[in-house]
């Protein structure tokens, strides 16, 4: 029974601590600083346009809609 509450009490640990880390993280998205890693992560969004497939640098690459206009890719997949 007594492991149980302890369980039970690093949950609320853990969920606690969550919620620090993200008022935290929301505090300083609030003052225009950011964290490392989600700086990254934007800078990167930036570079490589929105993450739509068509649209972005990436996307043109792997997913060539340009080369057939706006015909579906399966027309030619079926000949």
């Amino acid at each position: 029974m007594n492991h149980l509450r302890e369980m039970i009490n690093q949950r609320e640990d853990k969920k606690k601590l969550r919620l620090q880390q993200r008022r935290t993280r929301e505090q300083l998205a609030d003052q225009g600083i950011m964290p490392q890693q989600q700086q990254q992560q934007q800078e990167l969004l930036q570079s490589h346009g929105d993450g739509n497939k068509e649209t972005s640098v990436r996307g043109m690459l792997s997913f060539p809609s340009w080369r057939y206009g706006d015909r579906p890719l399966a027309v030619f997949r079926s000949r």
